[in-house]
């Protein structure tokens, strides 16, 4: 069963004034919607490119990652990668990471780390490269 995931953000309400202990104070954080447009398919991590936070990208158990521009009013989201045919997806398994390389500014690497089927009915982990062209 897939469940629809709307990303939610914490968000300083008040500041953090004077001494005292340090830790947390009652109502100081209030949970807002970071972008009330957009929906997600079972996320499991939000990043963005090196030197490049102007767009976010959110992996999807699924096996889909999505991009869309890092703005509260964004409205749309396009498919960056999508290798579901390659994904055994379900409870602790499916495309679980996304790194981009170092140099991806220039090189266009990155990298994800997915549950592949695998023979009698268990699964491989595996690493793999991509390259945006």
């Amino acid at each position: 069963m897939s469940r629809r995931i709307v990303p939610l953000l914490l968000a300083l309400v008040s500041a953090c004034g004077g001494g005292g202990s340090g830790g947390p104070r009652a109502g100081l954080y209030q949970v807002v919607e970071a972008f009330p447009a957009l929906s997600f398919v079972n996320p499991l991590f939000l990043t963005y490119a090196p030197g490049d936070a102007t767009r976010l990208f959110v992996v999807e158990q699924r096996g889909v990652v999505q991009v869309f521009a890092n703005d509260a009013a964004t409205t749309t989201k396009s498919v960056f990668l999508d290798i579901q045919g390659k994904v055994e997806d379900g409870g602790e398994k499916g495309l679980l990471g996304l790194a981009f390389d170092p140099g991806y500014a220039t090189n266009g690497f990155f990298y994800v780390y997915y549950s592949a089927p695998g023979g009698g009915g268990d699964h491989r982990s595996i690493v793999a490269r991509y390259q945006v062209t």
